[in-house]
């Protein structure tokens, strides 16, 4: 596979987790990889500097519009830099964002997507927002939500939940492999080897189930209370909190629940998200 293979999801959703099993993975060895060694075998799409070698002045000096005419260059520099597969990080909607689209078609050969019911993703996006969770249905509701840039980060199209998923996979592609988050918590073995599979990375039954240990929660936790973790936003007391599935029923309200539901029940359902 030549080209970008793009991880996509809705914060807090499992991307940084998926990533961590594919760095153990393809780590040499019994080697093991830190989570502030991510950036050795995938990238962040929208992290500045893919963009510096592009800029001829500071990056906030640049409208929406300009940065979104330099996502094709940016994509292309990544895709032949990899010669080969580039695994690069998302959050943004398969979409076009002023006239040019987010992910470059002509870059890509193909994407992992992973899907976490709302009312999951709410109780943890709430924590790394360090907003409220009312604060945070709204977000997580909200239709076009964009990110703006700063001096990390361009901006991001990231839409509501629903768009967000609905926009990776609405349609069945080969290209196109869509896991929940669930199941990677639930069914390991089984979820985390068709990922391989898929990418045709030639990897036996021990290697999957080694590279699934050392990406454990319990292990990328640890790592980040003994030496930080460099990805956590600055809002964010420790990316690695909870990872738990099911945290919603002991946490959100009745009303808080009826809202998350309301705006993304068709979804919801399509993935078998129980909350309705």
């Amino acid at each position: 596979m030549s080209g970008i293979i793009w991880l996509a999801s809705y914060p807090k959703s499992g991307n940084t987790w998926l990533r961590a099993f594919l760095h153990n993975l393809l780590a040499p060895g019994d080697e093991s990889y830190s989570i502030n060694a991510l950036d050795r075998f995938s990238l962040v799409d929208n992290n500045h500097h893919l963009f510096d070698p592009f800029i001829d002045k500071p990056l906030a000096d640049y409208s929406l519009e300009e940065i979104a005419q330099l996502r094709p260059r940016v994509h292309e520099r990544i895709a032949r830099q990899a010669k080969g597969t580039a695994y690069v990080k998302t959050h943004n909607m398969l979409v076009d964002s002023a006239g040019t689209p987010m992910i470059t078609p002509a870059f890509t050969a193909g994407a992992i997507y992973i899907a976490r019911n709302p009312l999951d993703v709410a109780v943890s996006y709430s924590h790394h927002l360090d907003r409220s969770i009312d604060e945070t249905i709204d977000v997580l509701n909200r239709d076009g939500q964009l990110i703006e840039g700063d001096n990390t980060n361009v901006y991001s199209v990231q839409g509501s939940w629903r768009q967000n998923v609905m926009s990776w996979t609405h349609k069945a592609h080969p290209s196109m492999h869509v896991v929940r988050y669930e199941d990677l918590h639930e069914r390991a073995q089984k979820t985390f080897a068709g990922i391989a599979r898929f990418l045709r990375i030639d990897a036996n039954k021990a290697a999957i189930a080694k590279a699934i240990a050392d990406a454990s929660f319990t292990k990328l936790k640890a790592q980040e209370e003994a030496s930080g973790f460099v990805e956590k936003a600055e809002t964010t007391k420790t990316f690695f909190r909870s990872g738990a599935v099911g945290e919603w029923k002991e946490t959100l309200t009745d009303a808080q629940r009826a809202r998350i539901v309301e705006a993304n029940a068709e979804v919801m359902q399509r993935f078998d998200y129980e909350g309705r």
